[in-house]
């Protein structure tokens, strides 16, 4: 599930909830902020393929220059990294 919310801070944070099983729940965790020459994206949690296109989707009609802030990110699978490494390259990887 994919839930969007505001606060007054002019950021918008995006919940991504993914479960495996009823008693464990795996969440990415999106929040946005924008200085209005660059978004910053903010991402905490668990980061999976599953949730590329989410992500994907929230870089969408940002500014043209968008900051992946990863410092509370603690796990990310192959397809992730490489998603990462050609986002930071710059090469469009739809």
């Amino acid at each position: 599930m994919f839930i969007a919310t505001t606060n007054d801070s002019h950021s918008t944070l995006y919940l991504l909830e993914c479960r495996m099983h009823l008693s464990n729940a795996m969440t990415l965790r999106i929040t946005t902020g924008s200085d209005g020459q660059r978004t910053t994206l903010r991402l905490s949690g668990r980061i999976r393929s599953t949730d590329i296109e989410n992500v994907r989707e929230v870089m969408k009609g940002k500014a043209e220059r968008i900051v992946l802030d990863l410092e509370d990110v603690t796990l990310v699978d192959l397809d992730v990294v490489r998603f990462l490494a050609l986002s930071e390259a710059g090469v469009s990887n739809s």
